[in-house]
């Protein structure tokens, strides 16, 4: 214990800075999101990769079906009923036709998927840089203050005066650290539209993307990912659902003749 109470002793700076020798919640929970973000983009496209062999097979089989059925029309109406060829004809149809659409709609998902992740991503950058956002609720502390406007200039001189200053002055240090903080959050903001801007004419003269892809304003693509979702859930559903049924009722009803 002695021993211990002598490093302590020796280090007040770090006992005293002690935020800064351990990491701080926020950017453990950035780090985590973010990995997590990334292993679910991962897991998504692992999904399509494995399920898109069983799909292609498919799609390939039913098509190859509908060929086969045509090509021997003559001798399939020996075993079969012509209602009965038109039924696994449509579903056979309606297999391939699902399975084609349920590729291009999972692109389409996992594109808004991305966006998204990228656009969380974003958000939770661990890079630093100056506040955009003005506003203040009121209930700062000089303290608060201070620190906010730290990122903007070096304030030890002033928090050193507010503490010796009377409490006319400590107010009128008050109001000056909050017109300090708005007006530089105010030229951050402007530098930070006018690069936006800037940028967003890069991307249109460019590759034709419209202004409001760079609007952080702009509402969520929510309700477009979880369209996107059940129509690729619909579609691989009916696509499967079309295949087996076709098939089994071809096994069904096909009249073999028995010699």
């Amino acid at each position: 214990m002695l021993n211990v109470g002598c490093q302590l002793n020796r280090h007040p700076t770090k006992l005293k800075f002690f935020p800064h020798y351990v990491r701080q919640p926020i950017i453990t929970l950035r780090k985590l999101f973010r990995k997590n973000n990334a292993e679910a983009k991962e897991l998504i496209k692992y999904v399509f990769d494995k399920s898109d062999g069983i799909t292609l097979w498919v799609i390939g089989l039913s098509l190859g079906s509908i060929g086969i059925l045509v090509s021997t029309i003559k001798d399939i109406n020996k075993y079969l009923t012509t209602g009965q060829v038109k039924t696994v004809f449509l579903f056979l149809f309606i297999s391939a036709f699902c399975g084609i659409f349920y590729r291009i709609a999972f692109l389409f998902y996992y594109t808004l998927v991305d966006a998204a992740f990228r656009n969380i991503d974003n958000t939770l950058s661990d890079d630093e840089h100056m506040e955009i956002d003005g506003e203040l609720n009121g209930d700062e502390t000089f303290d608060d203050l201070i620190r906010l406007n730290s990122q903007f200039q070096d304030l030890t001189d002033v928090k050193q005066l507010y503490a010796k200053s009377t409490d006319e002055i400590k107010q009128k240090l008050y109001v000056n650290m909050v017109n300090f903080y708005k007006e530089n959050t105010a030229w951050a903001k402007k530098m930070f539209d006018f690069t936006i801007g800037h940028i967003a004419e890069v991307y249109k003269d460019n590759l034709g993307l419209s202004k409001k892809h760079f609007d952080i304003n702009r509402k969520s693509s929510f309700k477009k990912i979880d369209i996107a979702k059940w129509t690729c859930f619909i579609l691989y559903l009916a696509f499967m659902l079309s295949f087996l049924f076709a098939f089994g009722y071809f096994l069904t009803v096909v009249q073999v003749p028995v010699n």
